[in-house]
């Protein structure tokens, strides 16, 4: 009897090698089915979060190179659908300002050539951008070869024009 039970400890013993085997392989399948679970997941989220937020760097891209008809077409969650509708918005509203602007300009162009005065347009620093039709009728070489105010009148004039210029810019108004 007592070899019978001995031989009965002895299985047992080599039966828990194997289990104790059996249950580490199980845990490490646990372990890895876990880890493959989570990093799909991170994936999945981080998916979820920098595919709207690259989407809205290309569009602001788009934008600051003068595309302003460029639309953010990804869909987010929470905040990120607030921030893409905002852009969009935004975007949108340039788009027509610019539009806007755009007609005013052609408008106040139609309005300055069919006008008999000569009219001249200059930025702050007396650098000349425009002149209308009369003007070049009155002095016909205005449009060719002017570029400041020094090249088309005698200093003392172009002096007392830089003045009204500053008066008006601080004041609003100024007429002589």
């Amino acid at each position: 009897m007592a070899s019978a039970l001995y031989q009965s400890i002895e299985l047992l013993s080599r039966e828990k090698g194997n289990m104790r085997a059996n249950f580490l392989a199980v845990l490490a399948l646990v372990a890895f089915f876990i880890l493959f679970v989570a990093t799909w997941l991170a994936q999945y989220l981080a998916r979820q979060i920098s595919s709207p937020i690259s989407e809205l760097v290309q569009g602001v891209g788009q934008v600051s190179r003068g595309n302003l008809s460029y639309r953010v077409t990804t869909t987010g969650i929470d905040e990120l659908a607030v921030l893409i509708d905002g852009f969009n918005r935004m975007a949108a509203d340039l788009e027509a300002n610019r539009a806007e602007l755009e007609a005013r300009r052609r408008f106040m162009e139609a309005i300055l050539e069919s006008i008999p005065t000569g009219v001249i347009s200059v930025d702050s620093g007396g650098v000349i951008q425009r002149v209308n039709k009369a003007l070049t009728q009155m002095l016909p070489f205005a449009g060719e070869r002017v570029h400041r105010l020094d090249d088309l009148f005698p200093s003392e004039d172009a002096t007392e024009i830089r003045y009204l210029m500053n008066r008006a810019r601080r004041t609003g108004v100024a007429s002589r």
